[in-house]
C-alpha cells in the first residue's frame, strides 16, 4: 500500500508518554494516540447531547470500509469480535472436524493459538500436533517442516501467527499455497503484523484471519477483525451468531432468523471501539503503511546492531525476510534477564520479559534516542 506524504515521525507528537518514558513494549500493549482519544471523546460528548441507539450500524459500516481498503478484501468477508482470542475460539468451536483429524501448531505460539484446540482435543477425538520451531523459542517452523506436516492425510487446520510473539515473520503466501495444495484450513493471528507491516493477506481457499489493534494498530482494546473466505464459511457450522451476529428487522424481531446481514450488529464491539479503530486506520493511511513498516524495520535493525555491540545475544532468525519489529534478546547469563527487566522498568524504560527472554519493539513514535537510552541502561546492568 503506497504511503502518503506525511513524515511518520509526526507520530511521536501523538503519544505524549513517548517523550517522558521509553516505550518499547507495543508488542505487549501499545499507547492510544491523542487523535484516537479525541475521536472517542467527541463521540461520547455527542451521545450526551443526542443519544442514538443505532450507532453500531453506522459506525460498523465506516470501520468496514476502512478495513476493506486496508486488507483488500470485500467487506462481506469481514466481521468483528471483541478479541483475537475470541476469534480463535470461534474457529476452533465452529469448524467441523471428524474423528482423527489433525490440527498443526508451532510449538512456540502464544497460548491463545493452541489452547482452544487442546480444549477441543479433550472433548473430541482430534489430535493437536506441535511443529518444532527453530531456533527455539524465538524462531519459526521452516517451510520444509510445514510442507511435510500438511501432507499427512488427516490434517484439517494449520494455525499460526503472521508474526509470532517473539518476532518471527512467516512467509504466509508460501504457507497458504501448501495448505491449498492439501486441502488444509489456514488460520492466521495477525495481531503482531497489522499496524507494524505493510501486511497483505495471503490468497487461500480456506483462510481464517483474526487481528486486534491494541498493540501496533493505534486502537483501543475491545475490537478485533475477522476475515473468512467463502469456502471456509461453507465448512463451518451455521451457528456463527457472534461472528456475523443476526439479521435485524424491526418488523420481524421475533422470527429468530439465523441469517447473515450486511453488517455485524447487536453482539459486536461497543461503539467507542468502532470509533477508535476507524480513526486509528485513518492515521495509518495518513502515515502510509509502507512508510510505517520501513521506519519500524529501520529502528529494529539499529536496535539489533547496538544490542550486539553492548554484548547481548540476539535470539531468533536474523534473516531479513523473517525479521519484524520485535527483537528478542538475552543477557549472556540468561538467568539475569528477569532482574534486568525489573531494573529497566523502574527506570522508565519499558520492554517485556517473556519465555525467559527480553523483548523490545520499536514503533513509529520511537526514535533513535529511545534505543540509545535502552542500550545505556543495559550496559549499566552488565
Amino acid at each position: 500500500m503506497q504511503s502518503n506524504t506525511s513524515d511518520v515521525r509526526i507520530a511521536r507528537e501523538w503519544v505524549p508518554a513517548a517523550t517522558r518514558q521509553v516505550l518499547l513494549n507495543c508488542c505487549s500493549y501499545g499507547p492510544i494516540p491523542v487523535p484516537v482519544v479525541e475521536a472517542i471523546e467527541s463521540h461520547l460528548r455527542s451521545q450526551a447531547q443526542q443519544p442514538w441507539n443505532r450507532w453500531n450500524r453506522v459506525l460498523a459500516r465506516g470501520t468496514l470500509d476502512r478495513l476493506e481498503r486496508r486488507l483488500d478484501v470485500p467487506h462481506d468477508t469481514l466481521s468483528f469480535v471483541h478479541t483475537t482470542t475470541g476469534g480463535l475460539i470461534h474457529l476452533s468451536s465452529l469448524l467441523q472436524c471428524q474423528p482423527g483429524d489433525i490440527v498443526l501448531v508451532p510449538n512456540n505460539e502464544y497460548p491463545a493459538t493452541p489452547l482452544p484446540w487442546l480444549a477441543r482435543q479433550r472433548r473430541e477425538d482430534i489430535e493437536v500436533q506441535f511443529l518444532p520451531a527453530s531456533p527455539f523459542p524465538a524462531g519459526g517452523v521452516s517451510l520444509d517442516v510445514i510442507a511435510e506436516a500438511v501432507r499427512q492425510p488427516r490434517v484439517r487446520v494449520l494455525t499460526l501467527s503472521a508474526v509470532n510473539w517473539l518476532g518471527y515473520r512467516y512467509p504466509l503466501q508460501a504457507i497458504a499455497d501448501l495448505c491449498d495444495e492439501h486441502g488444509v484450513t489456514l488460520c492466521i493471528d495477525g495481531t503482531q503484523a497489522l499496524g507494524m507491516l505493510d501486511f497483505v493477506l495471503p490468497k487461500a481457499e480456506r483462510l481464517f484471519f483474526v487481528a486486534a489493534f491494541y498493540k501496533w494498530g493505534f486502537a483501543p482494546e475491545g475490537i478485533a477483525v475477522v476475515h473468512s473466505t467463502p469456502a471456509l464459511r461453507e465448512e463451518m457450522h451455521r451457528a456463527e451468531v457472534e461472528l456475523k451476529c443476526f439479521a435485524l428487522d424491526d418488523e420481524r424481531l421475533l422470527d429468530y432468523r439465523l441469517e447473515y446481514p450486511e453488517l455485524p450488529l447487536v453482539t459486536g464491539p461497543a461503539p467507542v471501539c468502532y470509533i477508535g479503530l476507524s480513526r486509528a486506520l485513518e492515521l495509518q493511511f495518513e502515515l502510509g503503511v509502507d512508510a510505517i513498516e520501513a521506519r519500524i524495520l529501520e529502528l529494529s535493525s539499529s536496535l539489533v546492531d547496538k544490542l550486539r555491540g553492548a554484548g547481548y545475544v540476539i535470539a531468533g532468525d536474523e534473516r531479513d525476510e523473517r525479521r519484524s519489529g520485535i527483537v528478542a534478546f538475552s543477557h549472556p547469563q540468561k538467568e539475569r534477564n528477569r532482574e534486568i527487566h525489573q531494573t529497566l522498568d523502574e527506570a522508565g524504560i519499558h520492554i517485556t520479559h517473556v519465555a525467559g527472554l527480553l523483548r523490545a519493539a520499536c514503533h513509529v513514535y520511537n526514535d533513535h534516542c529511545d534505543i540509545d537510552s535502552l542500550i545505556d541502561a543495559l550496559k549499566h546492568c552488565n
